[in-house]
């Protein structure tokens, strides 16, 4: 095939996708998502001859994103979006908690915790496509947090062993309505190949309510802040274009 025939047809291929005004999309995907905010570590309390150890970790799972975007090009490159995005985001929490009188041991308790937490957005921004496929984007997310489920595992032990039940372990399966909201800002890379896209998103959100249930169990959001999710979402994606 004469080469020039064949950059006509590649460069006419990208054209009809870079050129055309209106673009609607949807992708599915994972994500991992770091919750950031509780000080992990060993945070110490002493009161009236009490001395309290609280030592906390946590660890991100996977989790699962979807969205739909709506995006109009303003010339071949550069187009404004729109976003709704649904996330379920997966973490594993772990705390120790060490009481003793007098430097005496007296009760020591741990829990083993999955949080679930269920959060929407709506975001808005700018992205730029290169005619080889690459393309970023940065834009402004408003996140809406819906729910939080716990499920794990605790125990207790008390230090005077001749006290009855000094041992128990317990189930924890809780279930919390959030109002929080946030503003925060998104950055993507994408690459295209024709209609698909492969697009890595890192969102942010705040977690206050989720920051004051930590506090209930003895972490200590630096300075009383909230809370927040940093969410690395991977995501494939399809898109139809419309041309005026």
């Amino acid at each position: 095939m004469n080469k020039n025939i064949l950059m006509i047809m590649v460069g006419g291929g990208l054209a009809s996708y870079t050129h055309a005004q209106h673009e609607f999309s949807v992708a599915v995907g994972a994500n991992a998502s770091p919750i950031t905010g509780p000080a992990d570590g060993v945070t110490q309390y002493a009161y009236f001859g009490q001395n309290t150890s609280v030592t906390a970790k946590t660890d991100a799972q996977m989790g699962w994103t979807a969205s739909v975007q709506y995006a109009y090009y303003v010339t071949p490159h550069w187009k404004p979006y729109l976003k709704y995005a649904r996330t379920s985001v997966n973490c594993n929490s772990s705390s120790v908690i060490v009481d003793s009188f007098s430097d005496e041991p007296y009760y020591q308790g741990t829990e083993n915790v999955d949080y679930n937490i269920l959060r929407t957005s709506l975001s808005y921004g700018l992205a730029y496509e290169w005619n080889n496929g690459f393309g970023i984007s940065l834009g402004i997310t408003s996140n809406n947090l819906n729910k939080l489920t716990l499920d794990g595992i605790g125990q207790e032990q008390y230090f005077d062993e001749s006290m009855i039940d000094s041992n128990r372990n317990f189930t924890i399966e809780d279930e919390y309505d959030l109002t929080t909201s946030s503003s925060n800002l998104e950055f993507g890379l994408i690459y295209r190949i024709g209609n698909f896209t492969i697009e890595f998103l890192q969102q942010t959100a705040n977690l206050e309510e989720v920051s004051n249930h930590w506090r209930t169990m003895g972490w200590n959001p630096t300075n009383d802040s909230p809370g927040t999710v940093g969410t690395s979402n991977f995501l494939l994606g399809y898109s139809y274009f419309i041309s005026k």
